[in-house]
């Protein structure tokens, strides 16, 4: 999935195929996911219940919940024996949203919250038992690392924008980095501030974006947020943490990272 989502270019809407090292990974990708529906559709119980123990190993996408109980793939191989719209293609996609979307948004903007902290040891200190400031933390490290960076739409009937015409059809891109970055909107745009959230005015419409706008917007907005305040919440009370070697630039990919990996010292608070 890491391979995938590094190789994959920010917009693939006009290609003709995609890279060739993505199509490798996507096929080992889909085998791999095949073989675990396979091997949990052989351990299901033969009247159709969910199974209750976890796989071998730790639990495996293919088993019961590590604690107990069914998995998501046992939830969705049991919707599959009443809707036959549950094919194993939909269930192969229902897997990998959840492994893209279940986390690497999320561990990408923890990343960058990190970056941003061990620059600032001083909010460090303020979020460290704070959960309005861990909040704010997550809101303004979104705001210079939006994950979702470019947003694809397409206009559905012929448009004026700014004086320009938009025919229907016309691929548009927005891009959060951008607009969070607006010196009209947000006053000294590159600096990290945390204070600026929760915001005092109302802002401008479209002008914060992270988990995009409209109709397409991002279901797990709360869901995500909450997530990552729990996380960055209980890390912080517990340790500090330090990069040991110079962050890389933003890699303007399918999401937004920082180049290469990321080194760091976690330290337990005292």
């Amino acid at each position: 999935m890491q391979d995938i989502v590094a190789a994959l270019p920010a917009d693939v809407g006009g290609a003709a195929a995609l890279p060739p090292e993505v199509e490798t990974a996507l096929a080992a990708l889909d085998a791999r996911m095949h073989r675990a529906i396979a091997e949990a559709r052989g351990r299901r119980p033969a009247d159709g219940g969910d199974t209750d123990s976890a796989a071998p190993g730790g639990g495996a996408p293919g088993g019961g919940a590590p604690g107990g109980g069914p998995s998501v793939l046992d939830r969705l191989l049991g919707a599959a024996e009443t809707d036959p719209a549950y094919t194993d293609r939909l269930i192969r996609d229902e897997l990998v949203t959840l492994l893209v979307a279940g986390y690497e948004s999320s561990a990408r903007t923890l990343t960058w919250a990190f970056v941003l902290l061990d620059q600032h040891p001083e909010v460090m200190e303020r979020a460290a038992g704070d959960a309005r400031a861990v909040e704010a933390v997550l809101s303004e490290t979104l705001r210079l690392y939006p994950t979702g960076w470019l947003l694809p739409r397409q206009a559905v009937a012929d448009e004026t924008l700014d004086g320009l015409r938009i025919p229907a059809g016309t691929d548009l891109l927005v891009c959060p980095y951008l607009t969070h970055r607006d010196p009209e909107v947000w006053p000294d745009p590159e600096a990290f501030v945390p204070e600026r959230f929760p915001v005092r005015t109302p802002l401008p419409p479209g002008a914060y974006l992270p988990f995009g706008i409209g109709p397409r917007a991002c279901l797990g907005t709360r869901f995500a947020m909450r997530e990552m305040e729990v996380l960055l919440g209980g890390l912080l009370a517990r340790f500090t943490v330090e990069t040991t070697e110079p962050v890389g630039e933003p890699v303007f990919g399918i999401n937004l990272r920082p180049a290469g990996p990321l080194y760091a010292r976690v330290r337990e608070r005292t």
